[in-house]
């Protein structure tokens, strides 16, 4: 490498930005899945954990606690697996050294001995983070490919660029790239280094961390660095006027959405100008708006680049001005999307309104073709949200396969109890590259005890599989607060069993979908005909409870001979001789694995297990009521067989 040389070095960024399974990554629906009964006689326990696990490492140390509202003994639903490596106790302490990366969901059970709650949990492993080696970027001309892997939402993963100044001049490193998704910070590796200054044969590492509060999603960028002379030479582009500003807005930076940062020359490197960025401070109070004012104001707002001294030594002016509109003022403001942070996944558009109406009750959501369409209520998609209900990312979901226009307007019911509409926002250009799934037909819906059995009219294409919902309410076309949920049904299916379904009133909705691209990731269709139901039979909360287990020999042979007690209203039991059990932290038996004999179908309270083999065995039943399908009670308490 030449000493002289100024260097440009490019970094491309992408990150996954996920919700385990089968949470919403890129367009899945976030099922709230507890599960829970009660026999009337108390208070079911009510599961407090956070749908998304804190995430694991693969060979390193795991341990969450789980919480309930009340004392509860934890187990796994039927049927559900933790990763490999990770157990959970009956104290509800998932722990153990997970040994698989992937994205895991399973349901947990709280039983207070009154009734029982389930909830689904999701929890990401990822692989275990190497301890950075040094990598020597001869710092010329070049690209770099960072993968900044995949953590759950609300997490923030992190990585580094190691920089290698193998020159013989000092470099220094200028200003981070302003990032959308990410942030930059700089750390010296040896003290040679100062601020951004990196002397010969130091190293320097960039910490990119993915910002927090992010929905989970994908997120590309392509961002540079540059190494050299940071030498002011005026601005790269001119300055954008702001637009579509409420009325009545702050006069603040912040509130006029004045830019924090802009982009300016540097030094020529190989002939051309470098670029970095020198935030701005914004003189707004000697400005001519006038906040109290109702009419449209524009003006213009002096500002002045905050630069080092060493990178101005020519001494150039580094006053900037940028225009602005103030919109005036209505009775329900125009909303301004952001199209900086408004993108596509998968089926459905997830916005963000830069300003909202203090007067609105609601907002409405629309995509259309054109704005002809738009104008004649031709919406290729559509969806109201309150204002109580609107959150900082907003969707409008199920938007058909093709280019759209993304429109947004606020309303208000006035006293008569009619919609008032403000004006449309500007369009913004949407493009859905999926094909959104019918949505599915319900033919007849029936209940039997406690399984709800939903048959499907399927016509069409054939979906990968369907989510089926038992729900408190519906909001709209759309079940909402779900108890239970059951996915995974094959596409072919044509008759869905939501089973162990508690009594009560419920709303049964089922929605279609299929995988992206190979992907775990789901596009979801839109739901189908909200159907209610009641479930008049209770859910037995009792499990079978052995009052002797005896061993005996005729001849050759050992019998093992169970006598015990049922729950009321079951139908039956099943029971196992186990080879393996599951402990908990304080030894206590909390699962069966490896059934060498089973007793199924057993409608007394005596089994026998004929010609067992030596061994050591352990012991335990379960009871169950069958509507279409078997539904389960706990297993009994486990005991240890051994037969000589």
């Amino acid at each position: 490498m030449k000493s002289n040389c100024k260097i440009f070095t490019a970094v491309f960024l992408s990150a996954v930005m996920t919700a385990a399974a089968p949470l919403t990554v890129c367009g899945a629906e976030v099922f709230s899945a507890g599960e829970s009964f009660s026999d009337g006689t108390g208070s079911i326990p009510a599961i407090l954990t956070d749908m998304v696990l804190p995430g694991g490492e693969i060979g390193t140390e795991y341990q969450v606690q789980l919480e309930a509202d009340t004392d509860v003994s934890w187990s796994l639903e039927e049927g559900s697996e933790l990763p490999a490596g990770l157990t959970l106790s009956s104290g509800g302490v998932i722990s153990g050294m997970p040994q698989e990366e992937g994205s895991f969901s399973f349901t947990v059970q709280a039983d207070n001995g009154i009734g029982v709650s389930s909830q689904e949990l999701s929890l990401y492993v990822a692989q275990r983070e190497q301890e950075p080696v040094i990598k020597q970027y001869e710092l010329t001309s070049g690209t770099a490919s960072i993968n900044l892997g995949i953590h759950a939402e609300g997490e923030q993963s992190r990585k580094r660029l190691f920089l290698y100044n193998a020159g013989t001049d000092t470099l220094h490193l200028s200003d981070f790239p302003q990032s959308r998704y990410f942030d930059f910070s700089y750390s010296p590796i040896f003290d040679t280094n100062t601020d951004e200054e990196m002397q010969t044969g130091s190293c320097a590492a960039v910490d990119i961390v993915d910002k927090k509060n992010l929905p989970a999603g994908n997120y590309e960028e392509q961002d540079s660095f540059i190494v050299g002379d940071r030498t002011y030479q005026g601005l790269a582009d001119a300055v954008a006027p702001v637009t579509g500003i409420t009325n009545g807005a702050e006069k603040t930076a912040d509130a006029l959405h004045l830019p924090d940062w802009l982009e300016v020359y540097g030094a020529e490197v190989d002939g051309e100008k470098t670029t970095f960025s020198a935030s701005v401070k914004w003189d707004v109070k000697d400005c001519a708006y006038d906040p109290k004012s109702k009419a449209a104001q524009s003006f213009t707002v002096t500002g002045h680049l905050e630069l080092n001294e060493d990178e101005n030594n020519e001494g150039l002016d580094t006053a900037v001005q940028i225009m602005v509109q103030v919109d005036a003022y209505q009775t329900l403001n125009r909303p301004v999307i952001d199209t900086r942070w408004t993108r596509v996944i998968t089926n459905y558009a997830m916005l963000y309104l830069r300003d909202l109406s203090n007067e609105a009750d609601g907002y409405q959501f629309v995509t259309a073709k054109s704005q002809k369409d738009l104008k004649k209520g031709n919406y290729t998609a559509q969806t109201k949200i309150a204002n109580s209900e609107l959150n900082q990312y907003p969707e409008l979901k199920y938007i058909p396969e093709g280019t759209h226009s993304l429109y947004c307007r606020a309303y208000k019911e006035n006293s008569s109890h009619v919609m008032e509409y403000g004006e449309w926002s500007d369009g913004v250009p949407v493009t859905v590259k999926v094909k959104t799934p019918d949505a599915p037909v319900v033919q007849k819906v029936q209940v039997k005890k406690n399984d709800v059995r939903i048959v499907l009219n399927s016509k069409g294409e054939e979906p990968d599989g369907y989510d089926v919902v038992a729900a408190r309410s519906k909001n709209g076309k759309e079940p909402s607060d779900y108890i239970k949920v059951k996915s995974g049904y094959s596409g072919s299916s044509k008759e869905l069993i939501l089973r162990g379904v508690p009594a009560g009133t419920w709303y049964i909705g089922v929605h279609a979908y299929k995988y992206l691209n190979g992907s775990d990731t789901k596009v979801l269709s839109k739901w189908a005909e909200v159907r209610k139901v009641t479930v008049k039979t209770s859910l037995v909360t009792g499990k079978p409870a052995v009052k002797s287990a005896k061993v005996s020999r005729q001849g050759t042979k050992r019998n093992v001979t169970v006598t015990f007690t049922v729950p009321k209203s079951c139908d039956g039991t099943d029971w196992v001789l186990a080879k393996k059990v599951s402990k908990s932290d304080d030894g206590s038996y909390t699962g069966v694995g490896s059934y060498a004999y089973t007793k199924k179908n057993q409608t007394k309270t005596t089994v026998v297990f004929k010609s067992v083999k030596p061994g050591v065995y352990y012991l335990a039943g379960r009871a169950y009521v069958k509507g279409y399908a078997k539904s389960y009670t706990k297993w009994s308490k486990i005991k240890k067989i051994v037969v000589k």
